[in-house]
């Protein structure tokens, strides 16, 4: 029979096994109610973090819709000022032209009817050959040239205004979907640049004063070239906006909203000075 002595022995040796039991449970506990707390967190994070996606995809959709309204608006609006200055154009050769040197009474009146067999070069007499280069340069039409879509060209010269350039879409769509100045410089050179002597150039850049082509002569612009790069800028902008059609991209919706964002850019006042920094070298006297 055990003594009194090795009862209270094992009885002591039972309350430590079981406190330390107790001990080792209560830290199982602790450990899973951490584990629990930090999933919790997790979870709560990943909620907030889908619902912020939701938002902004929901941002995304709607500013799609925008663009979309946006793209179509302006479409309506650009076809009706393309059939304005197509109205312009029949108006201003429904009259008769004079084409020719008045001071060696050298040129020849154009009716509706001769426009026709002219060729739209500007600066051709009909009839008569001119004598000498200075003749050449004398000569009047209203008549644009094969260059122009409804800008008039006086002596060589083109005026800097806003108008509607006639470039093939497809040529127009590549420059835009760089996304880029270098795109916009391509598209510039093929409105202003190609085909046109340096001397007839509608933009001049002289001893750090800006100057462009309108009303039949050289007018000074600010020391910022602020009309010129806003004339540009917004020329450049029509053009990238007939293109930017839902309709013309329905299969590629992420292009349709680059090229949205990137026309948005044309009217950025950092974004008109990059392009005219690159105008810059090209029409510098």
């Amino acid at each position: 029979m055990e003594s009194e002595e090795e009862l209270k022995k094992k009885l002591k040796d039972v309350k430590y096994n079981t406190n330390t039991k107790v001990k080792g449970v209560e830290k199982k506990m602790d450990e899973l109610r951490n584990y629990i707390e930090s999933t919790m967190e997790t979870y709560a994070t990943f909620l907030k973090e889908i619902s912020n996606r939701q938002s902004k995809i929901e941002e995304k959709l709607i500013q799609i819709e925008k663009d979309i309204k946006s793209s179509r608006n302006r479409s309506v609006i650009q076809e009706e000022r393309q059939s304005r200055s197509r109205k312009k154009i029949i108006e201003s050769v429904s009259s008769p032209i004079l084409i020719g040197d008045l001071t060696s009474g050298n040129y020849h009146v154009v009716v509706e009817e001769d426009m026709e067999s002219m060729d739209g070069s500007v600066g051709m007499n009909i009839d008569t050959p001119t004598n000498s280069q200075e003749e050449k340069q004398l000569i009047v039409s209203k008549r644009p040239s094969k260059r122009s879509t409804g800008g008039a060209v006086i002596g060589g010269y083109r005026d800097l205004r806003l108008e509607i350039f006639d470039i093939p879409n497809e040529f127009v769509k590549k420059c835009l979907e760089m996304n880029s100045i270098a795109g916009d410089i391509k598209l510039f050179k093929k409105m202003y640049i190609e085909g046109v002597p340096k001397e007839y150039l509608p933009i001049r850049h002289i001893r750090k004063k800006f100057q462009y082509w309108l009303d039949g002569h050289m007018n000074d612009d600010d020391s910022n070239g602020s009309y010129i790069k806003d004339t540009i800028s917004r020329n450049i902008e029509s053009l990238y906006l007939k293109i930017n059609m839902f309709e013309n991209y329905q299969a590629n919706i992420d292009q349709f909203v680059n090229n949205q964002e990137y026309i948005n850019k044309l009217s950025d006042e950092k974004h008109k000075e990059k392009i005219l920094a690159q105008i810059i070298p090209m029409v510098d006297l």
